[in-house]
């Protein structure tokens, strides 16, 4: 039997952007699914939270308190920062994705993926 939205594994984690930090996130936009997780302060939490790891096919559905236009929020936010992630149903495979970095990551909030673009045929 299929887990259902809402139950769904959920992990909290406050990480501290003040000093300029950056999450060290990948995402797919606009759903906000980690990609990637790279060197930044959510790799810092994995590593001394190895039990709670933020992971591919995560999702985020929370920032500080707030559940709508969260790309915006991760965008904004400094100082104290509390990410909820959805975590991945156990098993669920991965799509391969090409990821294109957003504006966003510049402040270590997102990236979006690619959209497929058809390609140009050669000219003679």
């Amino acid at each position: 039997m299929a887990m259902g939205h809402d139950e769904l594994e959920r992990l909290v984690v406050t990480v501290n952007r003040s000093n300029g930090a950056m999450l060290g996130l990948s995402l797919s936009m606009p759903s906000l699914e980690v990609v990637a997780v790279g060197d930044g302060l959510v790799s810092q939490w994995n590593a001394e939270n190895p039990e709670k790891e933020v992971s591919a096919g995560d999702r985020i559905v929370e920032v500080n308190g707030n559940i709508g236009e969260l790309h915006q929020h991760l965008a904004a936010t400094n100082g104290v920062t509390c990410i909820v992630f959805q975590k991945r149903p156990p098993g669920q495979q991965l799509p391969a994705r090409e990821v294109e970095r957003s504006p966003e990551v510049n402040t270590g909030a997102a990236t979006k993926v690619a959209e497929e673009k058809p390609e140009k045929p050669e000219k003679p």
